[in-house]
């Protein structure tokens, strides 16, 4: 991102959340136009495409710490999109942090408007 401005507007819609012990995942809040693509529900690549981030996941948290190493995996989109699918539970977990964010906006931004 070439405009230091941008980040700090996008930083500001991002929650961290821990998702799993010690696994963080970082969300960015859709800008409130962006909020329709939510209606009829949160599907993988909904959620996907503002899942921005996460820390500390490796290979043996994607893969089992049969097959994989502990090698910390940076960030991928489609690395994410592909583990979550399986894990009904962490899919549950940032699908409601999501809605959260979205609820709390909403919620502040009435609260501004009364104001």
């Amino acid at each position: 991102m070439s405009n230091p401005l941008i980040a700090k507007l996008l930083a500001q819609r991002e929650s961290r959340f821990e998702v799993m012990p010690g696994r963080w995942i970082t969300i960015r809040r859709p800008g409130e136009v962006e909020m329709a693509v939510l209606r009829g529900g949160l599907s993988i690549d909904k959620l996907k495409a503002f899942v921005v981030g996460w820390e500390a996941f490796t290979e043996a948290d994607l893969l089992g710490a049969a097959v994989g190493s502990s090698s910390a995996v940076p960030f991928d989109a489609e690395v994410f999109g592909t583990w979550i699918v399986d894990r009904a539970e962490e899919f549950s977990k940032a699908a409601d942090e999501l809605m959260r964010l979205v609820s709390d906006h909403l919620k502040a931004k009435a609260e501004a408007a009364k104001n």
